[in-house]
């Protein structure tokens, strides 16, 4: 009985470990009006066929960081939630191919009918090729 609930405690311990890796916290996130400014700022940007990147890269930064800004301008609600859905999905599993010290602030080019997740996350990792 004990053997039992001590192998559940380890598998449960495994999935914690296993989620919190692709987990996406506040940690991952740019939320300050100020590190957006700092980013626009830096005026390192990136253009690909779905995404504009403007990206900064910070020294005293542990995690990469990632920024959304989707105007109205893009389309309704639904829309411009979809679309922050996909690039989040792409960044939280593909964000230890990230370097640490980055911060990325994501945004659409008018292509609303071709976003599929796939779109999104080839052109994330193309242009991530290109900052390395």
């Amino acid at each position: 009985m004990v053997k039992k609930l001590l192998e559940e405690e380890e598998k449960s311990a495994e999935k914690d470990l296993v989620l919190k890796k692709f987990s996406f916290s506040k940690s991952f996130r740019i939320l300050k009006k100020s590190e957006f400014f700092s980013i626009y700022k830096a005026k390192n940007r990136l253009s690909g066929d779905y995404i504009q990147l403007n990206f900064q890269f910070l020294k005293n930064q542990k995690n990469p960081k990632l920024g959304l800004t989707v105007s109205k301008k893009f389309g309704c609600a639904c829309i411009r939630n979809n679309f922050k859905r996909r690039v989040k999905e792409a960044f939280r599993l593909n964000k230890e191919q990230f370097r640490k010290n980055i911060s990325i602030n994501v945004s659409p080019k008018f292509k609303k009918n071709e976003m599929t997740f796939k779109n999104i996350e080839n052109d994330l990792l193309c242009l991530l090729k290109k900052i390395s």
